[in-house]
């Protein structure tokens, strides 16, 4: 507990992976956590990991050149 008595704020971690339609990854793609103001860029299989996200529910969105920006929550 902090000095106030209150618990301390929780941290998470958001995993995942992106895919186009046909499920191939895609490398090199923004994805980011706006209320958060967090994000990452996906590794060439698609994956990415953004730490010390405050725990909530958020909307993420990722981003890549010639695709439609995607947005779904986390």
């Amino acid at each position: 507990l902090g000095p106030t008595g209150d618990a301390a704020p929780r941290a998470a971690t958001l995993r995942g992976r992106v895919r186009r339609g046909d499920g191939r990854p895609i490398g090199g793609a923004r994805v980011i956590v706006p209320e958060a103001r967090a994000g990452a860029t996906t590794r060439d299989d698609g994956t990415f990991t953004i730490d010390a996200l405050p725990a909530g529910t958020y909307m993420a969105e990722a981003r890549a050149l010639g695709l439609v920006p995607r947005r779904a929550p986390v």
